[in-house]
């Protein structure tokens, strides 16, 4: 059955207490389900666009510093030639999420976009077609999985969102997870039967700590 719900989008955020984790998570929609997507923050990504459709490519940014963002956006053909260019402007906290289309006016030749700040920024992107849903590849230049934010997070209308926090560590890890809408502001939802805009976690050292929206589809 479909979820008439209205869709809701933005980020999660980790505020640990005891050691950071490692962070992933994968989208489903309807009735199948992404990769799973490492979290990352980079200065510089690429996305690979070659084998997909450019006008169902979705992306989603968010600043997780404490000052103005600014993102420049270039597609580029497989020499490299830039052929259209977009900034985006986040301040501190703040998430987008926007087809590609509605930032920059693809070209047919346009084989990859690169994303370039000053400042770390986070990243995911998906395609969404013909009802199905799958990762964008991408190539962090210098990447840190020591983040402390998951770019995406989209539940309702058949969407879900699943996150693992991994502990590589010998100790506990305990902290919270915060989910943000795209104006940094507490976004409800629920998780596992609770519903709440925060969601405490405990992972024993080498564990693993699963919060889903909706159970994905294997």
């Amino acid at each position: 059955m479909s979820d008439p719900s209205p869709i809701a989008v933005g980020y999660a955020r980790i505020v640990a207490s005891g050691g950071t984790p490692l962070v992933s998570g994968r989208f489903s929609f309807a009735s199948n389900t992404t990769e799973p997507v490492a979290a990352s923050l980079a200065t510089e990504t690429v996305l690979d666009l070659r084998g997909s459709d450019s006008v169902a490519i979705g992306i989603a940014l968010v600043n997780p510093n404490s000052r103005l963002n600014v993102i420049e956006l270039s597609a580029q053909d497989a020499a490299g030639k830039i052929l259209r260019q977009a900034t985006v402007s986040l301040q501190p906290g703040m998430h987008l999420s926007k087809y590609v289309w509605e930032l920059l006016s693809m070209d047919r030749m346009a084989v990859a976009i690169r994303c370039q700040a000053k400042l770390p920024f986070a990243l995911v992107s998906l395609e969404i077609s013909h009802g199905r849903v799958r990762l964008i590849p991408t190539h962090h230049s210098d990447p840190s999985n020591q983040t402390t934010v998951f770019p995406h997070f989209v539940v309702n209308s058949d969407w879900g969102t699943e996150l693992v926090l991994s502990n590589p560590s010998n100790s506990v890890m305990t902290g919270l997870v915060q989910i943000k809408s795209s104006n940094g502001e507490p976004m409800l939802v629920t998780i596992d039967g609770k519903t709440a805009t925060e969601f405490p976690y405990t992972i024993a050292a080498g564990g693993t700590a699963v919060l889903a929206t909706r159970r994905p589809v294997r």
